[in-house]
């Protein structure tokens, strides 16, 4: 069984997909004018909640996705509403985070913590 304290990812190499275990829930508050509100939709999710190995070719979906799992709805909206694909998130900073993306201490602690583990699997993979 996962730690309710993290979520963890499951590499599976041979068939290039990676599963999100585990599912935690914080509460952030975003205060940004700009905000526009992009739905994902548990049916879509529960339906296709695996991810390519490589997170450099994730899209702008399947990052919020990756992101509701270890955060929550309101933190994948900032993500989505960001246009962050794998690319991107790979390259996000703790400062782009907690300043640009106004994410909560906690939670960008965690995604800061997952892109360090993906980097370092993107490292030993590719």
């Amino acid at each position: 069984m996962i730690s309710p304290e993290r979520a963890h990812l499951i590499a599976y190499p041979k068939d290039g997909f990676v599963s999100c275990e585990n599912r935690q829930t914080f509460t952030i508050e975003h205060n940004d004018i700009n905000f526009k509100k992009v739905n994902i939709s548990n049916a879509e999710e529960d339906t296709n909640n695996d991810l390519p190995v490589d997170p450099n070719v994730w899209t702008i979906t399947q990052v919020g996705k990756f992101i509701r799992h270890l955060t929550n709805d309101i933190v994948a909206q900032v993500f989505l509403a960001s246009n962050i694909d794998g690319k991107a998130f790979l390259l996000l900073t703790k400062d782009d985070l907690l300043y640009d993306m106004k994410i909560k201490f906690g939670p960008a602690k965690n995604i800061l913590n997952e892109i360090t583990n993906l980097r370092k699997r993107v490292q030993t993979f590719f």
